[in-house]
């Protein structure tokens, strides 16, 4: 696909269609809105009393990354229960499973996708989904 169109990403941003998990969401621990309508295809939230946890919503689909930070600027991704360090983690993962959520993995995210992208060499899952324009490298620890 060449030259993708993102005017949906205004429209749903409008609609707004995670309003409810993310208010169930905020119940549960600190949020704070990181979503930048300019150049990403997602509603982000860092979530934490010290914002350990960061969450991407995807305006495409039912998709989201549920990401932990480690040292070093690394993330971990949290795509299955077992993935889960802690209570909040399980819970904030268990809320986002169900509300109909699929949370993808390391493999399933950088998985390239022949997609057209202006910025990015070789478009992925997670630039398709979350990212237009950032370049997919492994963030993640393996």
């Amino acid at each position: 696909m060449e030259n993708p169109r993102r005017n949906f990403v205004l429209t749903t941003s409008r609609e707004n269609p995670y309003r409810d998990l993310v208010l169930e969401l905020g119940s549960l621990v600190p949020l704070v809105d990181d979503t930048d309508v300019n150049c990403d295809a997602s509603f982000n939230y860092i979530l934490g009393a010290n914002g350990s946890l960061f969450v991407r919503l995807s305006m495409v689909g039912p998709y989201a990354m549920l990401s932990r930070d480690q040292a070093e600027g690394r993330s971990r991704l949290i795509a299955t229960e077992q993935d889960c360090d802690s209570a909040v983690e399980r819970e904030v993962f268990r809320t986002m499973t169900r509300a109909g959520l699929h949370l993808l993995s390391e493999e399933q995210l950088t998985t390239e996708i022949d997609l057209a992208l202006p910025e990015v060499q070789h478009a992925s899952v997670y630039n398709a989904l979350f990212a237009p324009e950032e370049e997919t490298t492994t963030r993640w620890p393996e």
